[in-house]
């Protein structure tokens, strides 16, 4: 018996592992596919809606057709939520910038501002693409629900930095892994937490509920 476990366990593993890489190596061809610019935030959509299947254990469907269609379907409105994200992560370099420039007073004044809305910003880039993908919802309602479920579940928002954090050492003293689960292992601790905050959150609800 413990030798079937181990065989059995031993081949889920591959077979996560085969996933993690097949995910991976969609996401740098399709990200490629749109000139980086325009491929990596509809491939990166495609990532996290299978691995939100994978999560669910929802196993029994085909990677390439849901990436494929999930990339098509979504290529223009991931891309002006990227464009969003970005506009606002150079808007908010601008400003620092600005600030280590002019110095003095001023500088003391609106460092600490700026210092928690790149915190909110974070929190909100970290959690947007899980919750976009996760609920049908309207652009901007998508990106308010983003931050405030970072924000009402800390402990899953500093555990998903946290991993990205030391997956990103981990890659920094192993390039080579990068080819193979770069992008995929990311996506997975992100939707990993991401949904954890999901069930939180449909937990207080039912309790609010049941409470009235």
């Amino acid at each position: 018996m413990d030798k079937t476990n181990a065989v059995s366990g031993f081949y889920s593993l591959c077979n996560w592992i085969m996933k993690i890489t097949y995910a991976n190596l969609l996401w740098i061809f399709f990200s490629m596919a749109g000139l980086i610019l325009f491929g990596i935030m509809p491939a990166t959509v495609a990532t996290c809606t299978v691995v939100r299947k994978w999560l669910l254990k929802e196993s029994d469907f085909a990677i390439f057709p849901l990436f494929w269609s999930t990339y098509k379907q979504e290529f223009i409105s991931a891309n002006k939520l990227g464009f969003l994200i970005l506009l606002t992560a150079g808007f908010l370099v601008v400003d620092g910038i600005f600030l280590s420039n002019i110095g003095g007073l001023i500088q003391m004044i609106f460092t600490v501002p700026l210092v928690i809305v790149t915190l909110l910003l974070t929190a909100m880039a970290l959690y947007v693409i899980p919750v976009y993908v996760h609920f049908e919802q309207t652009f901007f309602v998508q990106i308010k629900n983003a931050l405030l479920i970072a924000i009402v579940n800390p402990l899953h928002l500093f555990s998903m930095i946290i991993s990205i954090g030391l997956l990103c050492v981990l890659y920094g003293l192993i390039p080579s892994l990068i080819p193979f689960f770069g992008g995929s292992v990311i996506a997975v601790l992100v939707m990993f937490f991401a949904m954890k905050s999901f069930s939180a959150l449909e937990s207080r609800q039912k309790e609010a509920d049941i409470q009235v």
